[in-house]
């Protein structure tokens, strides 16, 4: 007995590689232009002192992360959405 042959020939696994990462190509793009370049200058963005309407930015790194922790308001609105998602997460 022989070896047995593949039921594809030689040439199919390189030329649908150029496909495959052609009709991926559009997803991608899609996908780093409106999730992760929003995600990443998000981030930028929380560490800058900044109002939004003028060019000045200043960077303050996690400043702006410290005076929400220690704010008494951000604790009593977000207390009960926290409790209540996971008391519904534990009980299954």
């Amino acid at each position: 007995m022989g070896r047995a042959s593949s039921t594809y020939p030689k040439w199919y696994g390189k030329s649908t590689l150029g496909w495959v990462y052609l009709f991926l190509l559009p997803g991608l793009i899609l996908s780093a232009l409106f999730v992760f370049y929003p995600m990443v200058a998000s981030w930028v963005f929380s560490t800058m002192e900044w109002s939004g309407f003028t060019s000045s930015m200043k960077f303050i790194g996690l400043g702006n992360y410290v005076e929400l922790v220690k704010d008494p308001l951000f604790w009593g609105r977000s207390a009960a959405p926290c409790c209540s998602c996971s008391s519904a997460c534990l009980s299954g």
